[in-house]
């Protein structure tokens, strides 16, 4: 009895040890972006809403066959970013809880891919202003590893520095500028 309760949890343990799951980095500001919006430092104050998402709610991705990967505290995919937004606006000393201005962010498409050659996420943005401006933006980030076994775990780590590249592509559009005047 005692050696098939063994064998039993044995095989438990096996099966659970292939669904890992994978956390993304926390958050970290980029020095470029920080330099961009510093530009801006001085001539308003901007406040961040919340962001909706196609597919909202959505916490954690399926990763192959291995599991699955998510966000570093749970968060929504669209909450990461908008913490994001709220990271960088803070430290260029843009952001203040109550502004002349908010921005509200729609997540339109977050997906990945982990093939052979081209793994990468894909996120397109959509970050409008209180003044009726907006800009749309379609980012993709190639994951290093591709096919390797340990892509799931690439693919969590590629989060961050993906999300980094999101923003900072946002704030080089040309158009935003026009997000943070108090003029529509």
């Amino acid at each position: 009895m005692e050696r098939v309760r063994s064998a039993a949890l044995l095989v438990l343990a096996t099966a659970l040890a292939g669904c890992s799951t994978y956390r993304a980095s926390p958050y970290v500001v980029s020095a470029d972006t920080l330099q961009v919006l510093r530009a801006y430092r001085g001539t308003t104050t901007v406040a961040v809403a919340p962001f909706a998402a196609t597919m909202p709610g959505q916490r954690e991705m399926k990763c192959r066959e291995k599991g699955q990967f998510t966000t570093p505290d749970g968060e929504t995919f669209e909450e990461f970013i908008r913490q994001a937004f709220v990271s960088e606006l803070t430290k260029a000393e843009l952001y203040a809880p109550v502004a002349p201005i908010t921005l509200t962010g729609r997540l339109l498409t977050i997906d990945f891919s982990q093939g052979v050659a081209d793994a990468s996420w894909t996120f397109q943005l959509e970050l409008r202003s209180s003044n009726g401006h907006w800009v749309t933006v379609l980012e993709r980030y190639p994951i290093p590893g591709g096919a390797d076994p340990a892509s799931c775990r690439e693919t969590a780590r590629a989060l961050m520095p993906a999300v980094q590249d999101l923003v900072a592509k946002v704030v080089r559009q040309p158009g935003f500028s026009r997000l943070l005047s108090a003029a529509r």
